[in-house]
């Protein structure tokens, strides 16, 4: 029997039909895009396959001209070694001069002999003064007072001989320690070695070294007589330049002469002053940092160094982990008023000038002692030392010029009379 197709059904199998038709076109089409593509790649296949099999051709020829190339680089070698043998064989048989006459020799007469050595000595003297000139103009170091007096806009208080010049020794057992470095004694007994002068008396007297502190004491006496000068700051632009033992020695000097004088190791930073006390076997001596912290009083602190009267030192003290802090605190400007009100002259041994600790101490005291040393103070050095005082504003005394080789008259004077006997 037919079957009748239902009417309801037919809109969708013409939709149905549509579909396929659709999938069916678009199949085609990428069937016909994929067969297009397969013919690009065969043809690149194919121009591949055909430089492939170039490869050993070309390798053959590269091999080739490798070889030639070889050959031709060994043959240009000998040809430039052959080309150096020819040149130097030339040059072996060619004669490079010949005499053309005999030599004119002059007669040498004993006058041009003479003149010849009077020039040379001229000319070797203006090359050596010349070479010193120049030598001085680039070398920073200061060595002599003219020098030194270019660069200073301060007051010479005194001059400091070399100790290593003198002709007598202070003492026999001091012979060997000299000032000569600058640096400080760093050996027991520096102060008292010249108060064994009691054997020795004559020697002492006229000693040129102890004379110099002797004068600079009474320079600084002289400074303000109607206003006495009662503390003051030694120190210096650099290390070493003997700034400790200007302040040991101007002491001894002052408390000779009847002051009645303390000598304070403000030196924090590198303390050396307890060297010359008797340390009773004790590793630290309390000291200025002690009597900041109240851990004891002035007064108990000071020592009375050994054969002295009137000289007394006070320590640095314990270590202290910041210096500046101490110095500038307001206990510290107590022990300052307790020290000039106990003693007639304070001297404050403290660090170089390119530290703060000093800065901070001059203002308190009645004013700076620079030590400058000759031959070991550079210009540049001085000059930003001068140049931090005069922005600082603060009171500089003057400089004590160390290490100088022309100690002047009073190295001379009265040095026949050391030969008499001293009455004891």
């Amino acid at each position: 029997a037919q079957t009748v197709p239902n009417a309801r059904s037919l809109p969708y199998q013409n939709e149905l039909r549509q579909d396929l038709s659709k999938q069916f076109i678009a199949a085609n089409t990428q069937v016909q895009v994929l067969s297009a593509k397969l013919k690009a790649l065969e043809t690149a296949r194919q121009s591949l396959a055909t430089q492939t099999g170039r490869l050993p051709v070309i390798s053959r020829q590269y091999e080739n001209l490798q070889r030639e190339l070889k050959i031709a680089t060994e043959q240009l070698s000998k040809f430039r070694q052959k080309r150096e043998e020819l040149t130097i064989n030339a040059a072996r048989q060619e004669v490079p001069w010949e005499l053309t006459a005999l030599p004119a020799v002059k007669k040498v007469s004993s006058s041009s002999v003479v003149g010849d050595l009077a020039l040379g000595a001229i000319a070797g003297l203006l090359l050596g003064v010349g070479a010193a000139l120049l030598v001085e103009t680039k070398n920073d170091v200061i060595y002599s007072l003219k020098g030194l007096r270019e660069e200073l806009n301060l007051p010479i208080l005194g001059m400091i001989p070399n100790r290593s010049k003198e002709t007598e020794p202070i003492d026999p057992e001091s012979e060997s320690k000299q000032m000569g470095d600058g640096k400080f004694l760093e050996e027991k007994g520096v102060i008292s070695s010249l108060h064994k002068g009691n054997r020795r008396k004559d020697r002492y007297r006229f000693s040129p070294f102890i004379e110099s502190f002797r004068a600079l004491n009474s320079q600084l006496r002289l400074l303000n007589p109607d206003a006495p000068i009662r503390s003051l700051v030694v120190s210096s632009a650099i290390p070493h330049e003997g700034k400790t033992t200007v302040a040991i020695q101007l002491a001894q000097a002052a408390a000779a002469m009847g002051q009645r004088v303390l000598l304070v190791n403000a030196d924090l930073r590198k303390p050396s002053l307890h060297n010359i006390v008797d340390r009773h076997d004790r590793e630290v001596l309390d000291g200025l940092t002690d009597v900041i912290a109240g851990a004891t009083k002035l007064m108990d602190t000071v020592q009375l160094l050994p054969g002295e009267q009137n000289l007394y030192v006070l320590l640095a003290g314990s270590v202290a982990l910041d210096p500046t802090s101490i110095l500038s605190s307001k206990k510290m400007q107590e022990l300052i008023q307790n020290c000039a009100h106990n003693f007639d002259l304070v001297i404050y041994d403290t660090v170089p000038l390119s530290f703060a600790d000093s800065l901070l101490l001059i203002p308190q005291t009645d004013g700076l002692l620079m030590v400058t040393r000759l031959g070991k103070v550079d210009r540049t050095a001085l000059r930003n030392a001068l140049r931090t005082l005069e922005v600082s504003k603060v009171t500089v005394l003057g400089t004590v010029v160390n290490m100088v080789d022309e100690p002047g008259i009073a190295a001379n004077y009265g040095q026949n009379s050391t030969k008499r006997k001293v009455r004891s």
